[in-house]
């Protein structure tokens, strides 16, 4: 009974402050809709109409950290500080808005009780800390009370965070139960394991699938290189009416160009396009660049480059340098505007121009380029770096100094380095 009472009296008081804000703000959001959500605080709490739920929903709505701290202030000004549900709520409020650091805190310093819910936020957020999920391991290791799936759940991230992939699968064994998370979660580790036979498998025992399952499956297809299994599967898709996002269109145009398939590229890309239409999604463009870059239409990549002038990333950056292919002075060029516009070069940007100088025929300059990366560029030399060099070495002729590099080398020559050095080999001997 006191349990449906106080379900009740939060939902009169959410519909109550929902309808405040409708009333003040209609369909608007960002800096407007936090600023009215601030005044509703302000004037119920002057007639001294709030308690612990209408606290509760103003803070499910906080949407920026100041507006959120506002409310915190007003809960501790109220004594109802030491609550465990506002407190979880001040936590997720802190973990939502960008401070994680701030609902570990909250969970360490603040807390006399904890519930299982406290647990799982604090695990989400220090996900969001420590992207190696040991933070957030060692916390589930400690829970004194019963996991439920979403520990379980946030236990799984963490597990492939730390590229712990048979852990993960042992994990997913041992739940007494999964929900959608962590069906879609077990997808996405065989998939990272390189076992695409058993992520399909996982898909197609799943008792329900949504947009995140599909989009796992697909980018699982892609991945593993089985580009003509994502195109069956996007398919079926469209037969269960399932909803395309920008995830599922990216996915799709990097499978087509994997495949060469410029005329199924072009129809998935006027759907990107439409799509996209309003103000241009970093991840979308990049999807677009690359796919123009990849079939060789270099016009149409520069345009889509130039409509992303003030979003432009990494990615962006280095699908245009991958794009000029022989001419190193604009590789060369493009790194230096990359440089001036504030964005650091990464091992793909590096990898880029190797090959392009690889490709011109640039000895000089790509050796120059190699000598520099790691106290100019602050790179840190891989083996793929020293396998573009042998292919620029032995590109040049010089097939002694490929050999001589590919053993002087701190990695083990894999199968693409000893390919590379055999093209040079037939190349120098049979010149």
């Amino acid at each position: 009974m006191a349990g449906t009472l106080q379900q009740d009296q939060c939902s009169i008081w959410g519909a109550l402050a929902q309808q405040e804000l409708d009333t003040r703000t209609g369909s608007s959001s960002g800096k407007e809709r936090v600023s009215d959500v601030v005044d509703v605080l302000e004037r119920w709490s002057a007639d001294k109409q709030l308690d612990i739920n209408s606290y509760g929903f103003l803070l499910r709505q906080a949407r920026s950290i100041q507006e959120g701290r506002r409310i915190v202030a007003h809960i501790v000004r109220r004594g109802l500080a030491k609550h465990t549900f506002l407190k979880n709520l001040v936590m997720d409020m802190f973990k939502r808005c960008g401070e994680p650091e701030e609902a570990v805190r909250v969970f360490l310093d603040q807390m006399e009780r904890r519930n299982h819910f406290s647990w799982n936020i604090v695990m989400s957020a220090q996900l969001q800390l420590d992207h190696s999920g040991e933070r957030a391991k060692r916390t589930f290791d400690r829970m004194p009370i019963g996991r439920d799936v979403v520990s379980w759940n946030a236990m799984l991230a963490a597990l492939v965070s730390s590229e712990e992939m048979d852990l993960a699968v042992e994990a997913w064994h041992k739940m007494a139960c999964h929900n959608l998370v962590s069906w879609n979660a077990v997808i996405a580790v065989c998939s990272r394991r390189g076992d695409l036979a058993a992520a399909l498998s996982v898909f197609e025992w799943m008792p329900d699938r949504d947009l995140v399952s599909w989009n796992a499956i697909l980018s699982a297809c892609v991945q593993n290189r089985e580009n003509e299994q994502a195109l069956e599967l996007w398919e079926r898709m469209q037969q269960d009416a399932v909803k395309a996002d920008k995830i599922t269109l990216t996915t799709l145009l990097d499978a087509c160009a994997n495949l060469g398939l410029d005329a199924l590229g072009a129809s998935l890309l006027q759907c990107t396009i439409k799509w996209n239409s309003g103000e241009p999604d970093v991840v979308v463009a990049n999807a677009v660049l690359n796919f123009h870059v990849r079939c060789g239409n270099v016009s149409d990549a520069k345009a889509v480059f130039e409509t992303i002038e003030y979003r432009r990333d990494v990615v962006s950056w280095s699908s245009m340098v991958a794009a000029v292919h022989h001419d190193v002075a604009e590789a060369l060029d493009l790194l230096r505007l990359m440089l001036l516009d504030g964005v650091a070069p990464n091992k793909i940007t590096s990898l880029c121009v190797l090959s392009v100088c690889s490709h011109a025929g640039a000895l000089d300059v790509g050796c120059s380029f190699f000598l520099s990366l790691e106290a100019d560029y602050h790179t840190r030399l891989a083996l793929e770096h020293y396998i573009c060099m042998i292919d620029l070495v032995g590109r040049a002729g010089n097939f002694d100094g490929a050999q001589e590099l590919m053993h002087s080398m701190p990695f083990e020559a894999d199968n693409v380095a000893w390919r590379i050095l055999m093209a040079a080999y037939l190349q120098y001997y049979s010149a």
